[in-house]
């Protein structure tokens, strides 16, 4: 069981660097021509802090549905080995209620942010 859980970190962490991507569609880190080949840019240097802050929350809450999506994993394969052990059962359907419940806050509180940081663009503009 311990193998699993380190392959499914593994893969979190190969994935990770894809959420920054995932945050700003618009997001362009590849020079299109010569003019636009200067200084290292990170995209965050001329951004407003509203902006960076945006980011930095759905970079978070990204992280956050990876882990509860991994956890519903887990709980999946501990549910298909009980062999009919009710512990095992109880024990699998615990984490996955919790995994369940914790994604759903998740998501709502991305909905809660990016309206928030809509209307927060619409009020000073």
């Amino acid at each position: 069981m311990k193998r699993f859980l380190l392959i499914g970190l593994v893969i979190g962490l190969v994935m990770m660097p894809n959420l920054a991507f995932m945050a700003d569609p618009n997001l362009d880190l590849i020079p299109q021509n010569d003019e636009e080949l200067g200084e290292f840019d990170v995209a965050l240097g001329d951004a407003p802090p509203y902006q960076v802050a945006a980011r930095i929350i759905n970079w978070a809450l990204g992280l956050l549905g990876i882990f509860s999506l991994m956890l519903i994993i887990w709980g999946g394969f501990i549910w298909m080995n009980a062999r009919g052990n009710e512990e095992e059962v109880k024990k699998a359907k615990k984490i996955l209620e919790g995994a369940i419940i914790g994604l759903v806050i998740i998501l709502a509180s991305f909905g809660i942010s990016q309206y928030v940081f809509e209307n927060l663009v619409n009020i000073t503009q």
